[in-house]
């Protein structure tokens, strides 16, 4: 199954900036709405730097394009590393260089009474969302917690930055 046939194949990599790669939400993206639990979460549209995932089980990988990403799954950006995602419900992740981002729970069922459930942590590090259908019928499935808030955020696209006390 090619997820991403409409993504042009000529994209280069170079002078990649913070900024959300678009794919149009009208391109045929996910097969179907409704998914079990190996279904993937989303897809890593771009992967630049020393980037690497910490699947559920403990298993780490290196995360490369095309990857996929799952419910459970911990995403960890290298000191030049850059990543952007796409997941299923049509939302857009982009995260900065020396970023961690957990994906603590994600279901998507378009069919369902609150188009499923998105629950994120950014856990250090920067991060641009562009939120997608989850939140849309109930606002209350979507949310993205750090250590000092909880962002419950929809039909929008946001930038957060998590400093701690040991960044300069």
């Amino acid at each position: 199954m090619h997820l991403f046939r409409h993504v042009p194949k000529t994209l280069s990599f170079a002078g990649l900036s913070s900024s959300l790669v678009f794919i149009p939400a009208s391109a045929p993206f996910w097969v179907s709405a409704a998914y079990g639990d190996d279904e993937p979460a989303g897809r890593v549209v771009i992967s630049t730097g020393s980037n690497e995932i910490e699947r559920a089980d403990g298993s780490i990988e290196l995360l490369k394009t095309r990857s996929h990403i799952y419910s459970g799954d911990t995403i960890r950006t290298g000191k030049k590393g850059r990543i952007h995602i796409r997941f299923s419900d049509d939302s857009t992740l982009s995260l900065k260089p020396d970023s961690e981002f957990s994906i603590n729970d994600y279901r998507f069922k378009q069919e369902s009474s609150s188009n499923g459930n998105a629950d994120y942590s950014l856990l250090k590090g920067g991060m641009r969302k562009l939120t997608g259908l989850i939140g849309k019928k109930k606002q209350e499935s979507y949310q993205v917690r750090t250590s000092v808030a909880t962002i419950g955020i929809r039909g929008t696209s946001y930038k957060a930055v998590l400093v701690s006390a040991d960044d300069n």
